[in-house]
């Protein structure tokens, strides 16, 4: 990010705006610059694909790199001149919801940057359960999302109600049994990891500049029918959920 402000916006392919976006984001949240294995499991790319990529940006003089020193990428266009809607997207469930209740509690757990740290203090405080995991996903996003805007990077997340993956089949009673009187008392069925994946994936785009710090509940309208009992089988669940035993 050395180039002079006068300087002419420099041209390069939606794709290698692309690469030029995921190396920005990935040393904002890291610290330090991705690896060309990183950018291999990220774009779901060969080496030789990556690689050559690479050497194109460096040829064009988008980044520059230094000869056996690994994670030395650097960009050398401004943040500006990047594709719009760098962002992180979050799954959590509709077991997060609720979270605000306890956000005391969570920003302490949050707080703990050890993993073994978090791990024993989740054992300590009876948290060590997927209640616990799914709110913490939920109030990291929220008491984030400012500071990684400012960094030019959008957090959001998604609550999703039952969906119907491998996974849920695999213990239906469990995970498409929750809600199932709902649906079919407005004639839907659980839904598929593609219907999850649309709302998620419009969190991240540019069209969802102006969102961030947003929880958004996809569990086709189960939780707001309980909380205005206009479904009142939901009602005991969603007072569950928000801590109103």
């Amino acid at each position: 990010m050395n180039r002079h402000e006068s300087a002419p916006r420099p041209l390069f392919t939606p794709r290698q705006g692309q690469y030029l976006a995921f190396i920005h984001a990935y040393t904002l949240v890291n610290g330090r610059s991705p690896a060309q294995a990183d950018i291999q499991r990220f774009f779901r790319l060969t080496p030789p694909t990556v690689h050559q990529m690479l050497l194109t940006l460096e040829k064009q003089g988008l980044i520059s790199r230094q000869p056996g020193r690994p994670r030395s990428i650097a960009l050398l266009v401004e943040r500006d001149w990047l594709p719009r809607g760098s962002s992180i997207g979050f799954i959590s469930s509709a077991a997060g919801l609720g979270w605000e209740a306890s956000l005391a509690e969570l920003n302490e757990y949050l707080d703990i940057t050890d993993f073994d740290a978090a791990a024993k203090w989740a054992q300590e405080h009876n948290h060590a359960d997927y209640f616990h995991s799914k709110q913490a996903i939920c109030a990291y996003v929220s008491r984030e999302a400012m500071g990684f805007l400012k960094r030019g990077i959008r957090l959001n997340a998604i609550c999703p109600g039952p969906t119907d993956t491998p996974l849920a089949q695999a213990n239906k009673d469990m995970w498409l049994g929750f809600g199932s009187d709902y649906r079919e008392e407005v004639g839907i069925e659980a839904a598929t990891p593609l219907e999850q994946a649309y709302p998620l994936v419009f969190l991240c785009s540019d069209a969802a500049q102006a969102i961030a710090g947003v929880i958004m509940i996809t569990d086709s309208g189960y939780f707001a029918s309980g909380m205005t009992e206009s479904f009142p089988s939901a009602t005991p669940v969603v007072n569950f959920l928000l801590g109103r035993y």
